[in-house]
């Protein structure tokens, strides 16, 4: 994954542009837009390549968004954590167990998005891994009570999921494949 820059800000800028154009761009989440555009989204960045270390950045993270009311969800970015999806997963699976001790786990719940991201049930050449394929491995904080809040607001939440899936059939897995790497090789 080639980069064109090595600073703190080509992470974030990257992750921006995958959200702006990707996620929004193909309507993949339908809640992504407004908070995106209203900057109600705290992007987080740990450089280490310590599990452990990247732990404790999900735990900071957790602690500026409770404190701080004016986000509604936060992005943990991981550019250095494992490119194998498999030991990515180790990462977060401890970071849901952290949520889960501390007692916080019914007023956040996470999403996992990774380069190399996979569901169980499809072929490894899939196109629908896409629609949780980012630039940098992720860990998405949202509040419970937001995702139950626009869960409730949407015509027809069910449809999503399929929706999602036959936008990624219908990019194709060679187009998917060359968008995400477009993101790696932005300018600030």
């Amino acid at each position: 994954m080639e980069k064109s820059m090595n600073s703190e800000e080509h992470y974030i800028s990257a992750t921006k542009k995958w959200i702006a154009e990707f996620v929004i761009g193909f309507h993949l989440c339908p809640f992504a837009k407004s908070v995106f555009d209203s900057g109600y989204i705290l992007f987080s960045l740990e450089l280490s390549d310590d599990a452990h270390m990247q732990l404790i950045a999900f735990w900071n993270t957790l602690q500026q968004l409770e404190k701080n009311k004016d986000f509604s969800t936060s992005i943990l970015i991981l550019p250095n954590a494992p490119e194998d999806f498999e030991s990515y997963l180790e990462v977060f699976e401890k970071a849901e167990s952290l949520l889960e001790e501390s007692g916080l786990s019914n007023t956040f719940q996470l999403a996992g998005f990774h380069p190399a991201y996979l569901f169980n049930e499809e072929k490894i050449s899939a196109p629908t891994h896409y629609t949780n394929r980012s630039p940098y491995p992720l860990i998405h904080i949202l509040y419970v009570d937001d995702v139950r809040r626009t869960i409730k607001s949407h015509p027809d939440i069910a449809s999503v999921p399929s929706m999602n899936i036959l936008k990624m059939k219908d990019l194709g897995i060679e187009s998917l494949s060359q968008l995400l790497q477009s993101y790696y090789k932005i300018d600030d």
